[in-house]
């Protein structure tokens, strides 16, 4: 008899459909197994365990690996009917014998197959949809809404196009204007003012002109400094944050109603090395300053330029009396016993400065040491300050300087300072000396192999250079076809600020001596002018390295005796040279 298994309970609410149909196709399995199990027992023992697999095995009771030996659980009594309560139902059962691992089987478990029974298909899971990875980011393929594709580079393109302004006319000018970029300065920055602009007004320019161009150009006007030997005033500005000196000056010189537009330059002294410092006793200054007829000559005994320049001779001719000479440097220390009572009232004077005092006395120290000129007046402008690393000025403080010099009737300048070439300053020189003023500068201290400086390097300024005892070139002087002539300048002795003294080298001594030595021929012929007094210098000058003017002496080493003689006796010069055609000033 063969018993149909059906399934009579509910399914389980929720459950999906396919489970369901997969559950009775199971239970219906199961039965036609059992029920073949007791209809056709031969039929399953007859198939060969090879032939039947792990299924076939288990629905015979038999594993591959068991003996052939019957079974006591292949007999298994008629299951009671579904829903009725089984009290038959067997203890556990011990292990399979010679398989203590398998564990003992529930009833009903190995019944034999069912041949030619219903089919159930497997339950296959579907297969994920494809992913895409991609080659570098191992990334999901984008969505086609969001296409990979490159597009080319069409916006360098029209950059390139938009990039030249000149193609479009500006209709209006704008009410502020920016300047252009601009390329590398050509100067290096430490050369001028960072955040500084100098300009000029047209001379047609109204005054309230210049604050519209400040306005304009986003500018904060810091000073207006009148320059009487130029005529103009200059105009001080500090630039907008972010603005570049270079490109400021372009666009205030593109501006119709600037006439001139630079950099601040910045200049700084030549003050080479300081040696050592000796304080001798002190010399109380006197009340009054009357002409001091012969120094000490405790200290005037170690000044060899003395010698080498020949200045004892020329000073007994002329000692620069009633000559003023400007020294636009550091401040003076005009209490120093050096120079009492040599200062011109007109000088400007902050804190005194080892490098303006030194230059000072070597052009008028007259207590125990010996100037060059020590009856000359010293006109001080104190047109640098000290800084931790030297003292500086700008180009509006040289300029300024100038302009004070010719201001107060000043004969020669001292100018022992360098920098960058200056518009500005180049104007005033030329205006200068056109005036009469001789100007006499340091060649530097840069090297051989530096480049010209100015304003050495102007074509109006005497340019000097240092030698030592032995008139040996100065190692760290500059040389060049700018250079005019050489002077003392190494193991120099010069007045220090409080009354002290001490030894330096630069070519801005040098310079000192040869503004000493050109009040000298002032005094003596005060009818000559600057161009007189510079080829008097230069035209009795002792040569020295390479036979005729070379670029390291000049013209050679400056002669005091030698030029006031030629100057007081053109007829005898004393080595046959050419007597210098000597102009007097109208």
């Amino acid at each position: 008899m063969i018993r149909t298994a059906t399934c009579t309970q509910a399914p389980k609410p929720g459950k999906p459909l396919a489970g369901r149909l997969l559950a009775a196709a199971a239970l219906t399995f199961v039965a036609g197994l059992a029920g073949l199990a007791v209809a056709h027992p031969a039929q399953a023992e007859t198939l060969p365990a090879a032939g039947r697999g792990p299924l076939m095995a288990q629905a015979s009771g038999r594993y591959p690996s068991d003996s052939d030996a019957p079974s006591r659980y292949d007999q298994r009594p008629e299951r009671p009917p579904r829903g009725s309560y089984d009290t038959r139902r067997p203890p556990r059962e011990p292990n399979y014998p010679g398989r203590p691992d398998r564990p003992w089987r529930p009833p009903g478990y190995g019944a034999p197959p069912i041949y030619g029974g219903p089919i159930v298909p497997p339950f296959v899971r579907p297969a994920p949809p494809p992913v895409f990875v991609d080659d570098d980011g191992f990334e999901a393929e984008p969505s086609p809404r969001r296409p990979r594709a490159v597009q080319p580079a069409k916006p360098p393109a029209k950059k390139a196009v938009k990039q030249p302004p000149a193609k479009k006319p500006p209709a209006k000018t704008p009410a502020r204007a920016t300047p252009p970029a601009s390329p590398p300065a050509q100067v290096a920055s430490d050369q001028f003012v960072t955040d500084e602009v100098l300009f000029e007004m047209s001379a047609d320019a109204a005054a309230a002109e210049a604050d519209a161009v400040a306005q304009r150009f986003n500018l904060t006007l810091l000073e207006r400094r009148p320059i009487d030997l130029l005529g103009v005033t200059i105009i001080r500005a500090r630039l907008p944050r972010g603005q570049t000196v270079p490109a400021m000056v372009r666009a205030l010189t593109a501006d119709q109603r600037v006439a001139s537009a630079q950099p601040n330059h910045v200049f700084r002294l030549q003050q080479g090395d300081a040696l050592r410092e000796e304080k001798p006793a002190p010399i109380a200054a006197p009340t009054t300053a009357p002409p001091i007829a012969a120094p000490a000559a405790d200290l005037a005994s170690v000044q060899y330029a003395l010698e080498v320049l020949r200045l004892k001779p020329a000073q007994a001719i002329a000692r620069g009396k009633g000559v003023t000479v400007a020294v636009i440097d550091s401040a003076i220390d005009g209490t120093h016993p050096e120079l009492a009572g040599s200062l011109s009232p007109h000088s400007r004077a902050r804190q005194p400065s080892p490098h303006g005092t030194g230059i000072a006395g070597i052009i008028a120290a007259h207590a125990r040491m010996l100037g060059a000129a020590p009856d000359v007046r010293i006109l001080g402008i104190d047109a640098f300050i000290e800084t931790n690393d030297g003292a500086s000025g700008t180009s509006l403080d040289v300029v300024s300087g100038l302009d004070t010099a010719v201001k107060h009737g000043a004969a020669i300048a001292n100018l022992s300072f360098a920098g960058p070439r200056d518009a500005l300053m180049s104007r005033a020189l030329r205006a200068s000396s056109q005036r009469g003023l001789l100007l006499v500068a340091a060649a530097g201290n840069g090297g051989p192999k530096a480049a010209p400086v100015y304003p050495a390097a102007h074509p109006d300024v005497i340019a000097v250079t240092a030698v030592d005892v032995e008139t040996r070139i100065y190692d760290k002087a500059a040389t060049g076809p700018h250079v005019a002539a050489a002077a003392p300048g190494v193991d120099i002795l010069v007045p220090t600020p409080g009354g002290g003294y001490q030894q330096s080298s630069g070519t801005s001594f040098a310079a000192a001596y040869v503004s000493g030595t050109a009040a000298l021929l002032r005094e003596a012929h005060a009818e000559l002018t600057a161009d007189a007094l510079r080829t008097a210098l230069t035209t009795t000058a002792r040569d020295l390295g390479r036979k005729g003017r070379d670029d390291i002496f000049g013209a050679g080493l400056i002669d005091a005796a030698a030029a006031l003689t030629l100057v007081a006796h053109p007829a005898g010069a004393a080595d046959s040279r050419a007597a210098p055609t000597l102009t007097a000033t109208p």
